[in-house]
């Protein structure tokens, strides 16, 4: 049987709910050395992702960059790629590979965020299955 998501995926997650303002999220990116967080509503499910290069674009669109820009709303992406926990190893590499992403959502069928998969943790199942001659 083919690994699956659900048993690589990171699930102690740093999530931020869409009302978050800039400042406050580069603080969870800058503190916990990450370059995205995934955005969900009350309820947990996952509606969008703020990247660093979302911040970027939204305070580089300012004429002039002042400090109260920071408190502005962050502006996310709202069309993210997810995976269900059932994916399959071989999917999942396809994705990372012809699409390079960062990082990839991990949600049930309802749209819960439970986990997410980052290329970090790809490395390393890579690694070990190396490393125990199963690769």
């Amino acid at each position: 049987m083919e690994t699956q998501a659900k048993s690589i995926m990171s699930t102690e997650l740093i999530t931020i709910p869409p009302e978050t303002r800039i400042e406050e999220a580069l603080k969870i990116l800058v503190n916990n050395k990450i370059t995205g967080i995934p955005v969900v509503n009350p309820s947990g499910r996952l509606i969008g992702v703020l990247s660093e290069i979302d911040i970027i674009h939204q305070i580089t669109k300012k004429k002039k960059l002042k400090p109260d820009d920071f408190n502005d709303q962050i502006a996310f992406t709202e069309k993210v790629q997810a995976i269900e926990e059932s994916t399959q190893l071989s999917e999942i590499l396809k994705l990372f590979t012809e699409n390079q992403y960062r990082r990839l959502p991990v949600i049930t069928k309802e749209g819960k965020l439970v986990g997410i998969i980052t290329r970090r943790d790809i490395m390393r199942v890579l690694f070990y299955r190396a490393r125990m001659g199963d690769a």
